[in-house]
């Protein structure tokens, strides 16, 4: 069926960027032209820096030990995309101050050294399931700061931004450092609790909910959730998309989740959120598994029926509230009116596409390249007449105008 092997001619490149660590290896095809392989070919000291990260969610989840990516070093630069670095021995420090991500925790500061060979900064890990907040592992010699939530958070937004370069490189808000306040106190008498948001410089996450408190819905510490904080980086990125944030609240809401469930594939955003395993409302089409902010997949809802701004004053179930203070489209609340077109995506990524033939890690390759792609270009998520609720996503700055725009291949939209 094939020639077996040959020998390939080939052009290798060697690349350096100042203040990047790493020799990077550009191999092609020079007949075809063929990308073949790109690496690093430096040659490390076994030097790493680690720290204990949740996979997604604190809830019901142990951490594992996972690379930190670009870690500021007193010894100079940083750690690579896998948290290495080349230990020449003496006393390194690093304090999670990257050049990408800085975090801020209020339980204290954080500064790890190490002073020998092999010259590892491992930030170490905890064992029980459940957020503590301002726990740090045994034998911790990180600092008051080393919290799960304050871990979890230096990996998660570093790995978002990292993704977000691999799509917009000229992107200057990506490229610059993004504060991350962890453990925020708050006090029953402010009513600040069960939160987290993006004040427009940085991404700012709330402790565990006080069961002292008179508060129903026990709610997990916000920091230490992938989708909560993915969302709020969201906001971030659709601030500084090059086009201003989203002309309402309910696109702006979308733009955050769309954002979260690329990176965690879970159609429930923010799982743990309530952490007594509560369901989501589902604003009245109650989520049949789902302990998150909201549920994106129709089919875990009760109705079992996609959602459209026609149900709005139609049915008994599913009804978003009129709000003045956060609208969408339709003048609806916007966290309830994002559900519509950000249900359209996960049906896009987890049936449409896989229904064509694509396996799952395609389909969901194909709409990151969308999504990031139309960052600087889409507007408001569809158009709707907040009468007849009928609605569509066909003016210019529409999302699905702008996808399909981004997914042409031979300037034909017909």
């Amino acid at each position: 069926a094939g020639a077996g092997y040959d020998v390939a001619p080939v052009w290798r490149f060697l690349i350096r960027r100042k203040g990047i660590m790493g020799t990077w290896q550009a191999t092609v095809d020079a007949g075809t032209g063929e990308f073949l392989e790109f690496r690093d070919v430096n040659r490390y000291a076994a030097a790493q820096v680690t720290g204990g990260s949740y996979p997604a969610t604190y809830y019901n989840s142990t951490e594992v030990v996972r690379p930190f990516p670009y870690a500021d070093l007193s010894s100079g630069g940083w750690s690579n995309s896998a948290g290495i670095y080349n230990y020449a021995g003496g006393s390194v420090t690093t304090t999670l101050n990257g050049p990408y991500v800085r975090i801020s925790d209020s339980c204290g500061a954080i500064s790890l050294t190490t002073s020998s060979a092999p010259g590892n900064l491992a930030f170490g890990s905890s064992s029980e399931a459940a957020p503590h907040d301002c726990t740090v592992p045994a034998g911790n010699a990180a600092g008051a700061g080393n919290t799960h939530s304050a871990r979890m958070q230096f990996y998660e937004v570093n790995r978002a931004k990292e993704k977000g370069r691999s799509w917009l490189p000229n992107n200057f808000w990506l490229t610059r450092k993004l504060d991350v306040l962890t453990n925020i106190q708050w006090t029953c008498a402010a009513s600040n609790f069960c939160n987290a948001y993006w004040d427009g410089s940085a991404l700012n996450f709330f402790r565990f909910y006080d069961s002292n408190c008179a508060y129903n819905n026990r709610c997990g510490n916000t920091g230490e959730i992938a989708g909560v904080s993915l969302h709020e980086y969201g906001h971030g990125l659709d601030d500084n998309d090059g086009n201003g944030s989203a002309p309402d609240m309910g696109s702006g809401e979308v733009y955050g989740d769309v954002t979260a469930l690329l990176q965690t594939h879970d159609s429930c955003t923010g799982v743990g959120f309530w952490a007594n395993g509560t369901n989501c409302s589902g604003y009245g089409d109650a989520c049949t598994a789902c302990s998150g902010v909201r549920e994106l997949d129709w089919a875990r809802h009760t109705s079992n029926t996609p959602h459209t701004p026609l149900m709005f004053p139609n049915t008994s179930g599913f009804r978003c509230p009129t709000t003045a203070n956060y609208p969408g489209p339709c003048g609806r609340e916007g966290h309830c009116e994002s559900m519509v077109a950000t249900e359209a995506i996960w049906d896009l990524a987890a049936r449409d596409l896989p229904a064509l033939g694509m396996v799952s890690s395609e389909a969901w390759s194909v709409v990151d390249r969308l999504w990031y792609l139309s960052r600087g270009q889409a507007g408001e998520v569809f158009t709707c007449n907040s009468g007849t609720y009928a609605s569509d996503g066909c003016a210019a700055g529409n999302l699905f105008t702008i996808l399909r725009v981004v997914d042409d291949d031979d300037g034909n939209l017909a």
